[in-house]
């Protein structure tokens, strides 16, 4: 019987390597966390980020996927679909303001994080940053892009539901969806009439990972950004994908960061 693969990171991210240098190519870190870059023959360099493909195979103990990821992520990046099929993949991410973000179109929102607009493939394994050039290619507007890019998050929002926990007496708020864009929702247009029936408007949240989100009522933020504080830390520090420590405050006017834990 074949002994199962590790799915420890040190042990995918040696598999990942293993399945680049079969191709001929090279993986090396980057400077942002949980983000590397393949060099190789005929391939100019390419950024990835492994750790939602990762979190999979720990979930699932499959390792054998990440040979079908790699296929996707080493696709040609000019092969996007025609516009208007690319318009239902469209989205705007959470990035941290520190990436390295080239000619992406991409604007900063807080001190430490800035949106970026982006397309991915419906299973969420290929996310491409999206450019001037791209838009030449698709020969369409800026504005109507962004807009279909915030309406794709408002359709990710529609899928996943408001789960309420309570905290010293306070409703803290979770978003329960699989979706790579969970910490992005925070951008979304809808997200007020999803979140004000049950912690009112505007709202306080923390996003410190890509797939980390709590969200609660502005009045009891004096009171929870204490007791948030070793969470945050904790999952800031331990993600692969780290976002921010800050806490962020959204409303009619946009997102606003309060501070940042540290």
């Amino acid at each position: 019987m074949r002994a199962m693969a590790s799915t420890d990171r040190k042990s995918l991210l040696a598999l990942l390597r293993a399945g680049l240098n079969r191709r001929g190519l090279v993986l090396e870190p980057a400077e942002a966390p949980g983000r590397y870059v393949v060099t190789g023959p005929g391939l100019e360099s390419l950024l990835i980020s492994p750790d939602n493909i990762f979190t999979e195979i720990q979930r699932d103990g499959d390792p054998s996927i990440l040979d079908g990821w790699l296929d996707a992520a080493l696709a040609e990046p000019a092969a996007l679909p025609p516009y208007l099929v690319a318009r239902s993949g469209l989205r705007m991410s959470l990035e941290p303001a520190s990436t390295e973000f080239g000619a992406s179109i991409h604007a900063p929102l807080t001190p430490a994080l800035a949106e970026v607009l982006c397309w991915t493939d419906p299973e969420e394994r290929r996310i491409t940053w999206i450019t001037g050039a791209t838009l030449d290619l698709w020969q369409a507007r800026l504005d109507d892009v962004i807009e279909a890019a915030r309406a794709g998050l408002d359709r990710v929002l529609r899928t996943a539901s408001l789960e309420i926990q309570e905290v010293r007496g306070m409703p803290l708020g979770m978003l329960d969806t699989d979706s790579v864009f969970k910490a992005s929702l925070v951008l979304a247009p809808s997200l007020k009439a999803t979140v004000e029936p049950r912690l009112g408007w505007p709202v306080c949240a923390v996003a410190p990972c890509r797939d980390f989100l709590y969200l609660f009522r502005d009045a009891d933020k004096d009171a929870l950004i204490p007791l948030l504080a070793a969470v945050v830390t904790r999952e800031y520090e331990g993600s692969g994908y780290a976002l921010s420590t800050e806490v962020l405050r959204i409303s009619d006017e946009g997102v606003l960061a309060l501070g940042s834990y540290g």
